[in-house]
Formats: C-alpha cells, structure tokens, sequence
C-alpha cells in the first residue's frame, strides 16, 4: 500500500487573483468628468451605467426595451449565476 501525501490547505488553495484594475473612490471624480464628453452621448451613459450598476458589460450591452421600467426608473438585470 502507498502512502497518500497530505499537503496543508493553503498549498491547496488557488493563488490569489483579487483584481487591481478599478477605479479608486479619489479618482472617480475625474473619471465622471472625463466620460461627460456631449460628443459620444452613448458611450457616456454605458460608462456611467456601468460604475452605478456594476453590471458586467455584456449585460449591459445586451439590454432591450423590455428590460426598462419607466413608471419605476428602473433597469432589470438579468443574473448570469442561475443561467447556463
């Protein structure tokens, strides 16, 4: 019979991949102000509604009218957990 080595659990564990490309609380004044451009009307409210909603891109991108409330000045987001 072969023995079975048992490595401690942080060896186990995934390294860690926390992300370090966001917006810190200091910068987002200047971010909002950089996105105001009158010019790209459209690409400043997705920006935008991507830092307030924190919505993933596709799913903001794959918005339609249906998933508007206008009496309730809402947007529905589907979750991607449940789905497959």
């Amino acid at each position: 019979m072969t023995r079975v080595e048992r490595l401690p659990f942080w060896k186990t564990c995934p390294p860690n991949t926390k992300r370090t490309d966001c917006i810190e609380a200091a910068q987002l004044p200047g971010w909002w102000q950089a996105v105001e451009h009158p010019n790209n009307r459209t690409a400043s409210v997705y920006l935008k509604a991507l830092v307030l909603t924190g919505a993933r891109k596709e799913e903001l991108a794959g918005l339609t009218w249906v998933h508007v409330d206008f009496q309730w000045r809402k947007l529905t987001i589907a979750d991607k957990v449940g789905q497959t």
